[in-house]
C-alpha cells in the first residue's frame, strides 16, 4: 500500500508524481540518519532532483544541532534510531532551533510507543523504512508543502486495538476536513475541494485541533483515527 500523501478517501491509488514549478525554490532537505550508507543512497536518489535539494546529513542528535546552527531547512527527514537519542530527541532540537521547519520520521518498527512519541514530539510525517524509494521521496515532497505524508497500513495496525469511544463533539463541516487532512490535502487543496476560503479552512483546522488535543495535522489524523472519526485503509 503506498504512502498517503493524497489519496482520494482512503482509497489505495498510484503515488502522485511532483511536477518542479518554474517559480517555486526545491524542498531543502537535511536527512539524520546514523546509517551511512542510508543517507549516502538517499542523497544519490535525490541527485539532481530539481525539487529536493539535499543540504546536510547528520548521524546524530549532536551533529543535527550543529548542523541546524548552519542550515535552515524546510524539511528533516528523521530515522527512528540515533546513536545518541531516538527520533524525540531529534524533533526536540528542531523544534527548538528550527520551529518553521517540517518534519518525517522514518522508523523500521512502529509500534504503539513509537507513534506516541513522534506524533507527540511534533512530526508532520511518519513513515516505515520498508516502503518503496519513490514513496519516501513523494512523502519528503508531500510534506515540504505542507501536507502530511504517513504509512496509512502501519498507522491503523497500529491503533487497531485501541478503544477509544467515538467523538460526538465535531460538526459535520469539521469532519470533511479531517477527511480530506487524512487524504493528505493542504489547506489549499480542501479550501477548493470544500468550496471554502482558505482563512476559513485555516479556522476550522485550529478548531479541530483543539477539540482532539492534537498539536499538528498529523496528530490530526492520528487522533480522528483513535476515536472512529475516520477509517484508515489497511
Amino acid at each position: 500500500m503506498p504512502v498517503v500523501v493524497s489519496g482520494r478517501h482512503g482509497r489505495d491509488r498510484p503515488t502522485r508524481t511532483a511536477t518542479p514549478v518554474a517559480d517555486s525554490p526545491p524542498v531543502q532537505l537535511v536527512i539524520v540518519d546514523d546509517h551511512q550508507i542510508f543517507s549516502a543512497s538517499l542523497t544519490r536518489l535525490l541527485d539532481g532532483d530539481a525539487d529536493i535539494n539535499v543540504v546536510g546529513e547528520a548521524a546524530s542528535v549532536q551533529e543535527l544541532a550543529a548542523l541546524l546552527a548552519e542550515h535552515s531547512p524546510d524539511v528533516v527527514v528523521v530515522d527512528w534510531q540515533l546513536t545518541d537519542g531516538d527520533g524525540a530527541d531529534a524533533i526536540g532540537v528542531i523544534r527548538r532551533l528550527r520551529p518553521h521547519s517540517r518534519i518525517l520520521v522514518l522508523t523500521g518498527n512502529l509500534d504503539d510507543a513509537t507513534l506516541q512519541r513522534a506524533v507527540t514530539a511534533g512530526s508532520d510525517g511518519l513513515v516505515t523504512k520498508d516502503r518503496a524509494p519513490k514513496e519516501l521521496v513523494e512523502a519528503i515532497r508531500a510534506v515540504g508543502r505542507g501536507e502530511v505524508a504517513f504509512d496509512a497500513a502501519a498507522l491503523a495496525r497500529v491503533l487497531s486495538s485501541d478503544t477509544a469511544p467515538r467523538r460526538t463533539d465535531v460538526s459535520d463541516r469539521e469532519l470533511q476536513v479531517i477527511r480530506l487532512l487524512a487524504e493528505g490535502c493542504s489547506n489549499k487543496e480542501i479550501a477548493e475541494r470544500l468550496y471554502l476560503s482558505p482563512n476559513t479552512v485555516r479556522n476550522h483546522v485550529h478548531r479541530i485541533s483543539g477539540k482532539l488535543g492534537a498539536g499538528t495535522r498529523l496528530d490530526i489524523v492520528v487522533e480522528a483515527a483513535r476515536t472512529g472519526l475516520i477509517d484508515l485503509p489497511r
